[in-house]
């Protein structure tokens, strides 16, 4: 069992500098690697090895700027069964989410499928952002060292699907966060909340997209009283379309570079009265 990609990196009809191209094509490789002895073992591995049963391999390249397509292959008997089990679509849509969660960046929706795996692996997933966050650096190089941006897309026969665009934002969201000292209240509903981390997105009254939040305080020391406080307003409003019901929560913001809010870490959440 196989799942094609490609990695392109949008330079136009500028030259590539090929130390840069390789690491970022390395930190794909280890990205991409690491995601699927994860998903597929549902256990994240601490370190690769030669051994190890998923391997990207590299395929002919292409012309369009500069793009590297390639393969990982799964040498696991056990893991090519749940890989079949998966389906690659859906493989590649999980993919996607622990990425875009790593980056701190919107994920596309997700389908059923896509949620019940994730959803299995909920218990595991705090330790996989974490471990992919390095990686994911590296594969950034090219960006830091030369300002283009990095398709990394999922193939299948003539059509692709976008995993993640790697750009100057999901650089400094990386490299750059500062938590700031003020306290400031802000009304928003939960859209998702990992009970057992703590961690989970919220949108805020008015706005559509949605943000990362997690706790100020390390999880184990939260009440179980506000845990919830957010596992119940997630269930409440869950199909909701309107009428939603908002908490009034306490934060600190987490910046990045810009100024831009990545993050809320929560202090206290109330129902709004």
């Amino acid at each position: 069992m196989t799942v094609n990609y490609d990695l392109v990196i949008k330079s136009g009809d500028n030259a590539v500098d090929m130390d840069y191209a390789l690491d970022t094509l390395a930190g794909a490789s280890d990205v991409t690697c690491l995601l699927a002895e994860a998903i597929l073992r549902k256990k994240v591995v601490k370190r690769r090895t030669e051994s190890s049963p998923a391997r990207a391999i590299l395929h002919q390249s292409f012309k369009s700027s500069y793009g590297q397509n390639f393969e990982l292959i799964i040498d696991d008997p056990k893991l090519n069964a749940r890989l079949v089990e998966i389906t690659n679509p859906v493989f590649t849509e999980i993919m996607s989410f622990y990425i875009s969660e790593a980056l701190y960046i919107q994920n596309p929706p997700l389908s059923a499928n896509a949620l019940h795996y994730i959803k299995e692996l909920e218990e595991m997933e705090d330790e996989l952002v974490n471990r992919i966050r390095n990686p994911l650096r590296k594969m950034h190089e090219v960006n830091n060292r030369q300002k283009w941006d990095i398709e990394f897309n999922y193939k299948s026969g003539l059509q692709k699907r976008k995993i993640v665009n790697l750009d100057a934002r999901t650089l400094s969201n990386l490299t750059y966060t500062k938590i700031e000292r003020e306290r400031i209240n802000v009304i928003a509903v939960v859209t998702r909340f990992n009970s057992r981390t703590g961690n989970g997105r919220l949108v805020l009254e008015g706005e559509n997209d949605t943000i990362a939040f997690g706790f100020f305080v390390p999880y184990g020391t939260v009440s179980g009283a506000q845990r919830k406080i957010m596992s119940l307003n997630l269930y409440v409003n869950t199909g909701r379309r309107e009428d939603f019901t908002y908490l009034k929560m306490s934060v600190s913001k987490v910046v990045i570079k810009s100024g831009e809010t990545i993050k809320y870490l929560v202090h206290s959440a109330n129902v709004l009265e």
